[in-house]
């Protein structure tokens, strides 16, 4: 009678018995976890809705914009001077000054050498609106003069003539150049140039003015006499503005070798050169 094998008892040792209980433990702590990241709710997203108040307040906000740039807009194309309307006043305007320019070449002997300056509001590029106010200087060229201040505030001058010849020479009184001969005589030639041109003539200070209508806008012109001086500048002038700090040295040294204006003004008991700050 054959003996039975006995059967394989395998008996583990202490320390895999150990390791079995950690791994058991290891997938219960794996398992654990993730039953609770299953069985947990996402937390929900959150979601700000503006209440009836907060969404009126916007649309408000938002049509209240709207006006004011529709308002912006609207006054800025009023406010645009119109192509046609600025082509068609210049026209007129030119017309005129050349006219001007003709008459008192021709008939007064120190106005041969006269040059125009057009200044002002419309030709500085500032003019609103309506094209209806015109500046215009005619400037007299003047090489050797002596210039004296009148007054402590340093504006006003007394302007007198170097030796040399000049047509201006018959203006002098004392020694110095009498503004209110000059205007006088000046104003009387302007005056009847213009006759022939409708519209309004008046003596102005110190520019002779006068107004026409262009397609029913009103528009007035200024022609201002004034003196070109190519010498030195006035003492007053020296520091100036401190242009140098953002502008450099040379360019302020470029603008005081330009010519200076001076324009009759009538002061205290007569006439004076007053230094023109727009174009100095």
């Amino acid at each position: 009678m054959t003996p039975e094998a006995p059967k394989e008892t395998t008996k583990d040792s202490p320390k895999t018995t150990k390791a079995r209980k950690r791994s058991g433990k290891t997938k219960s702590t794996e398992q654990s976890a993730e039953e609770t990241t299953k069985m947990t709710p996402e937390a929900p997203k959150e979601t700000t809705k503006d209440s009836p108040k907060t969404t009126k307040a916007r649309k408000r906000s938002g049509k209240t914009k709207a006006a004011v740039d529709s308002i912006l807009l609207t006054t800025l194309n009023k406010l645009k001077i119109k192509k046609n309307d600025r082509a068609n006043a210049a026209d007129i305007i030119n017309k005129i000054i050349s006219k001007i320019i003709e008459h008192v070449k021709q008939n007064i002997d120190w106005f041969k050498e006269v040059e125009k300056l057009s200044t002002g509001s419309y030709y500085e590029n500032l003019k609103i609106c309506n094209p209806d106010e015109f500046d215009v200087m005619l400037a007299i060229p003047v090489d050797r003069v002596d210039i004296a201040p009148f007054g402590n505030d340093g504006a006003y001058y007394s302007v007198g003539l170097k030796r040399g010849k000049s047509p201006l020479h018959k203006f002098l009184d004392n020694d110095t150049l009498s503004a209110s001969k000059m205007l006088d005589e000046f104003r009387e030639e302007v005056k009847k140039c213009v006759k022939a041109f409708p519209g309004e003539k008046k003596k102005g200070c110190p520019a002779v003015t006068m107004t026409t209508e262009v397609q029913s806008v009103t528009i007035s012109l200024d022609v201002v006499l004034c003196l070109k001086v190519k010498s030195s500048w006035p003492p007053f002038t020296k520091d100036g503005f401190k242009i140098e700090r953002w502008l450099g040295t040379k360019i302020k040294q470029d603008q005081r070798r330009k010519p200076y204006y001076l324009v009759p003004k009538y002061e205290g008991n007569g006439w004076r050169w007053v230094a023109d700050s727009s174009k100095c």
